[in-house]
C-alpha cells in the first residue's frame, strides 16, 4: 500500500511522499443513495451492495443513516417513494470517480449523489 501513495505522490510532486501529503488526498465525503422501496429482504441486499462498493474502493465508512422510505417529488422508473441512505466516508480523491461508476452500474441503486464536505 505505501508503495502506491509513493508511486502517486511522486507523480505529482515529483518528490517522496510524506505523511501529510497522504493525508491531504483523503477527504470527507456524504453519499447519499435511493433505493427501492419494495422487498424489504431485496432491500437489505442492496445496502451490502453498497457497502462492499464503498469497501471494495477503500472507502472508510464513518458514519451511516438510514433515513427511512420517503416520497419521492417525481417518479423514478415508475416508483413513488424509495429508501433514503446516508454515509459519511473517508475516501481518497483518485477514488471517487470509481465508486460514482459503481454507484451507477448497480441496477439496485435508483439515485445517488456523492458530495466532498469541509
Amino acid at each position: 500500500m505505501e508503495g502506491l501513495w509513493t508511486f502517486r505522490i511522486d507523480l505529482l510532486f515529483d518528490r517522496e511522499a510524506t505523511f501529510q501529503d497522504v493525508v491531504d488526498l483523503v477527504q470527507n465525503y456524504e453519499i447519499i443513495t435511493i433505493l427501492p422501496a419494495g422487498d424489504l429482504a431485496r432491500l437489505d441486499e442492496i445496502k451490502i451492495r453498497v457497502r462492499e462498493i464503498l469497501s471494495r474502493n477503500k472507502a472508510e465508512v464513518l458514519k451511516e443513516e438510514d433515513l427511512g422510505i420517503r416520497r419521492l417529488p417525481h417518479e423514478i422508473n415508475g416508483a413513488t417513494s424509495g429508501a433514503f441512505l446516508l454515509q459519511n466516508c473517508k475516501i481518497d480523491s483518485a477514488l471517487v470517480k470509481d465508486i460514482t461508476r459503481d454507484l451507477q452500474i448497480d441496477e439496485g441503486v435508483m439515485r445517488y449523489m456523492v458530495k466532498r464536505v469541509a
